[in-house]
């Protein structure tokens, strides 16, 4: 264990870049043990529920085996989401942690999906309504150059947002190797035909990934268009939803 955390927003977003900048791999994964450590310090946590997100590729190689901690996880006090990460994760033993605890397993094809996996997470974890499940998409300026052969110019997404909804939050973020390589624009189109987009006050824009806050959004069929903003292939994936407070 690093350093305990503070509540969702208090913590200073360089702190927690400068603390995830310094992990460095040593090449052994202790399930067991993490998952000890995450059950201690979630015991002094307030609330009903108490979850923990289990990054891993799945393979114990130190320590004690998942499921045999010194005080196993009480599936009627926390439950455990695990993310595999890579092709060759070890989803069958990840699956066994999630049942054991009454989780589930959020899907991860490849390690630059993490990001809107754990966006998703996060937002069902919250109890919000998924408006837009997350979904992959690739688009290219031009279909006829190399790169971008057979792919379209532009992708649209529609989905519903109900009455007294609240605030609408889309997420976009890259699938591209290199993240520098990305950039994505687009359209978001209210029910009154009102028109976001890049320069709208209500997007925030970070390296890989863009996300759009609405608040009070209005109640209808919105419109989402994408369009690649760099050349070569714009690889993606965006998700929707509505916060419920």
């Amino acid at each position: 264990l690093l350093r305990e955390m503070k509540e969702p927003g208090e913590e200073p977003r360089s702190e927690l870049t400068a603390l995830l900048g310094s992990l460095v791999p040593e090449g052994d994964t202790a399930i067991g043990a993490a998952l000890e450590k995450a059950q201690a310090v979630l015991k002094k946590a307030q609330g009903r529920s108490r979850s923990i997100v289990l990054l891993s590729d799945g393979a114990n190689n130190a320590g004690i085996e998942p499921g045999r901690e010194a005080s196993v996880l009480d599936p009627l006090s926390y439950r455990v989401f695990p993310v595999p990460v890579g092709r060759g994760a070890d989803t069958a033993s990840l699956s066994a942690v999630a049942a054991r605890t009454g989780g589930l397993v959020t899907a991860t094809p490849e390690v630059s999906s993490v990001p809107a996996a754990l966006v998703e997470l996060s937002a069902r974890l919250a109890g919000h309504a998924l408006l837009l499940p997350r979904t992959r998409f690739d688009l290219a300026r031009s279909s006829s150059s190399p790169a971008g052969k057979g792919l379209a110019s532009s992708r649209t997404f529609s989905f519903q947002v109900e009455e007294n909804a609240g605030e609408l939050v889309v997420f976009v973020g890259s699938r591209n190797d290199r993240v520098a390589d990305w950039r994505m624009l687009f359209e978001l189109v209210a029910p009154g035909g009102e028109v976001l987009d890049d320069a709208s006050p209500y997007v925030e824009s970070e390296r890989g990934f863009v996300v759009v806050r609405v608040p009070d959004s209005r109640a209808g069929t919105w419109s989402l268009r994408f369009m690649p903003g760099a050349g070569g292939v714009q690889r993606s994936e965006v998700l929707a939803w509505s916060r419920n407070e």
